[in-house]
């Protein structure tokens, strides 16, 4: 299913909300975000004054930073060109990932200026970890959260009727946020619907046909009153075949053991 809204703090919330209706029903199994929502990050907090004495901007502390955790060619792409052959080479200066494995490591990373002074990063800014989303996906302009699970112990209908009984009890949502239930669910809906349409076509047709046949809407009526009781008839028929069947069978066998014995 899928939550969207104009506001994702909003969508957010009420998600999380229906999360926890949802974990509470047995016939869901594996039921997760599909996107993720705890991403690892380290909040930079530039203090410009003191980087603006030390004579460099934000903007350097962030290449910096790039520069060293992921690779220059980021932020200052450069080509070299083999004279001989003639090919284009890109180069780039990366720092070894086991060299930066902590905050303190970002901290010592040193940041250019015009003075020549080369702070770090740890003199021009605060740094704490946090989680940000790692996936922000949209539609049709609206913020939009998924969350997917897999069906065990029930039948979909019935899977599908305590997941709106979970919808409805995780409350009103925010003001714009709206949810929808996609996969197997809304393709089972359509075709029972369908079905349900064919069904009643057919009743209709059979009814003229049965009022053309014996000039009469009563006695079309009261043939088509037998149909709910055939239909029974066909449904227990089976089941009580199976079990005259068993019983037989069980009599044959008590019968050849007395005979044995």
């Amino acid at each position: 299913m899928t939550v969207t809204g104009p506001q994702y703090a909003d969508v957010a919330c009420y998600a999380e909300r229906v999360r926890q209706k949802l974990a509470t029903v047995p016939e869901l199994r594996d039921l997760e975000y599909e996107e993720p929502q705890h991403y690892p990050t380290v909040d930079i907090k530039v203090n410009r004054a003191m980087a603006g004495q030390l004579g460099t901007t934000a903007d350097a502390v962030g290449s910096a930073v790039v520069s060293a955790t992921a690779s220059s060619r980021f932020v200052a792409p450069s080509y070299w060109r083999d004279p001989m052959s003639g090919v284009s080479y890109q180069v780039q200066v990366q720092v070894p990932q086991p060299k930066m494995t902590s905050l303190g490591d970002i901290g010592n990373i040193p940041v250019g200026s015009t003075t020549g002074a080369q702070p770090l990063v740890n003199q021009l800014a605060d740094l704490r970890t946090s989680t940000l989303p790692g996936e922000l996906d949209r539609q049709n302009g609206q913020w939009m959260l998924a969350l997917s699970a897999n069906l065990g112990g029930r039948d979909l209908r019935l899977a599908n009727n305590a997941i709106e009984k979970a919808i409805k009890d995780a409350g009103t949502p925010p003001r714009g946020v709206t949810t929808a239930v996609r996969g197997q669910v809304s393709a089972l809906q359509q075709i029972f619907g369908e079905l349900g349409i064919g069904l009643l076509s057919a009743i209709g047709v059979i009814l003229l046909l049965l009022t053309a046949n014996f000039q009469s809407l009563k006695l079309a009526l009261a043939v088509l009153s037998t149909a709910p009781a055939v239909l029974a008839g066909s449904v227990l028929n089976p089941y009580y075949r199976d079990n005259a069947e068993s019983r037989e069978l069980h009599v044959d066998h008590y019968g050849d053991w007395r005979c044995r014995g």
